[in-house]
């Protein structure tokens, strides 16, 4: 396997500005489990966690 990692940010945008959902994007976690044994660094932006 190559040392070179790939860069990859996946993004889990809120559906709605009005609601504020206490989910966690367990969806891109189940990808990106798949992607880093593949070799790829995976960072995930949340736009439900934070208000702001």
């Amino acid at each position: 396997m190559s040392k070179f990692r790939h860069n990859i940010t996946l993004f889990h945008p809120r559906p709605n500005r009005d609601l504020k959902p206490l989910d966690l994007p367990l969806s891109l976690l189940c990808v990106s489990r798949f992607l880093d044994e593949e070799g790829y660094e995976c960072k995930i932006v949340s736009e439900n966690l934070f208000e702001d």
